[in-house]
């Protein structure tokens, strides 16, 4: 599936932010880099961490919820899935596609199953000390 960019974000130890650990951006604005903090109640990423329930929408309804890095695009698609286990929200997993109507149905089930594995490899990860959720 072609993307223009994609990002894993764990909670931060304060429980109020989410933490960027994984970034493929390109096109990204270069203040938003791995490492940098995403505060929960100013991005959509923060409402699908909470309720668990992915969310899907233009990068321009993207920005006018808080999402900061849509590399200034006009057209494009964003869809963010919550990364679960064992019935816990561990994360998040975000994907930008710069086309207008980029994510089918066929799309989204995809990219579940994909949100599904990594969140495997989250849980495998901080049960190893990797890093904290």
């Amino acid at each position: 599936m072609g993307c223009d960019g994609v990002g894993i974000t764990l909670p931060d130890t304060d429980k109020t932010h989410l933490r960027i650990y994984a970034m493929d951006f390109p096109f990204s604005d270069e203040s938003i880099q791995e490492e940098s903090l995403i505060s929960m109640d100013e991005d959509i990423s923060g409402a699908v961490f909470r309720t668990g329930k992915p969310w899907c929408g233009s990068v321009q309804e993207a920005r006018r919820q808080g999402m900061k890095d849509t590399a200034r695009a006009e057209v494009g698609m964003v869809s963010i899935l919550p990364l679960v286990s064992r019935g816990r929200v561990l994360g998040i997993f975000g994907v930008v596609k710069y086309q207008e109507n980029a994510f089918t149905s066929d799309d989204m089930e995809f990219l579940a199953q994909i949100a599904n594995q990594v969140a495997i490899a989250v849980e495998n990860a901080c049960a190893f000390g990797r890093f904290e959720s």
